[in-house]
């Protein structure tokens, strides 16, 4: 992958023309469109606690073809490329984190709410006034009272994430899990700069050669 994209740098030094905002604009697009593949694996295996620079590769490597691709034919600076892709690849590895951990959040405090439920209602079961409908709204209500929503669901707990990270006493570990993501995605963007820059380096040396036996 790595020497396809040197084969086809996604930017230039030429000097933008005209339609350079929609080539800005599809650069985001295709930075953003790239990187969810990584997204997807990253997220998928770090919920089972997997974390390798092979993952920040990945997502440097498709946030980088992806921009390639939706600017093909629309002149960019250079300096707007490794800003729009160092960009996209910061905030994709932050919205990975957090979706992770909103994932695993989110099924601790449904099996907690429904525990709670079942022990509430079994003892209270010799009050003929308290059913298990009661119970939940009363739960509910506790969790609108104490965060903010009633149900524990995906989007709640990733809409109130900070609050949540912050009540169970797990802030600095989201933190420290977040900066390790990052070295990973920085050793694994290095390591795809790394060989887009041998690429490179061979094919000018291959291309000298071959005109010094012509000569």
């Amino acid at each position: 992958m790595a020497e396809k994209l040197a084969d086809k740098p996604a930017v230039t030094d030429a000097p933008p023309d005209m339609k350079s905002g929609n080539a800005f604009l599809y650069g985001v697009l295709g930075a953003f469109l790239g990187s969810l593949p990584g997204m997807t694996v990253w997220i998928i295996l770090g919920k089972f606690g997997i974390r390798s620079m092979i993952l920040g590769f990945f997502l440097a490597a498709g946030t980088v073809w992806g921009f390639g691709r939706m600017t093909r034919n629309r002149p960019l600076r250079r300096c707007w490329g490794i800003l729009i892709c160092t960009v996209i690849m910061t905030v994709s590895v932050y919205l990975t984190q957090r979706i992770i951990w909103t994932w695993s959040i989110t099924e601790s405090f449904s099996d907690t709410i429904a525990y709670l439920n079942e022990q509430v209602y079994a003892a209270t079961q010799g009050n003929t006034n308290v059913t298990e409908e009661s119970v939940r709204k009363s739960v509910a209500a506790l969790n609108l009272k104490t965060f903010g929503f009633a149900e524990p669901s995906f989007g709640n707990c990733f809409t109130h994430f900070y609050d949540l990270i912050g009540f169970f006493g797990v802030k600095k570990d989201f933190f420290t899990s977040l900066v390790e993501s990052y070295i990973s995605a920085i050793l694994g963007a290095a390591s795809l700069m790394k060989n887009q820059v041998r690429s490179m380096v061979s094919s000018q040396l291959g291309s000298s050669k071959n005109k010094a036996k012509k000569t």
